[in-house]
């Protein structure tokens, strides 16, 4: 990087691309990294919810009858959050209902799709 204003007219015109000087050159950059990084949590967030809505599904076909706020502790996520995970996975096709007898969650006959069986 130069003040030279020859070499700066030399590269523009030879070269197809825009030179930026040292505070444009940092605020690019800087956008750059800050996307990166934002990609970078939200693939890590779509990676957990993806493995915790798995481990919902697990806990329900080992423990029938398990109730939301069990699963939350579990989980270590809030009730709601258990709750839509449940919904996700009812979307998808497994067949989780809930018992308002034993106020919990089951896999009738124990079948899921995700664990073939």
């Amino acid at each position: 990087f130069t003040n030279d204003d020859k070499i700066l007219d030399n590269l523009s015109k030879n070269l197809k691309h825009t030179i930026l000087t040292g505070e444009e050159l940092s605020d690019k950059l800087r956008y750059i990294l800050l996307d990166a990084n934002r990609a970078e949590k939200k693939y890590d967030t779509y990676s957990d919810t993806v493995a915790q809505t798995i481990r919902v599904l697990a806990e329900i076909r080992m423990h029938p009858y398990i109730t939301t706020t069990q699963l939350a502790d579990k989980i270590e996520r809030t009730p709601r959050t258990v709750q839509r995970y449940i919904s996700t996975l009812q979307v998808a096709g497994e067949g989780i209902e809930y018992d308002n007898t034993k106020k919990g969650w089951f896999l009738p006959g124990n079948y899921s799709i995700l664990f073939e069986g």
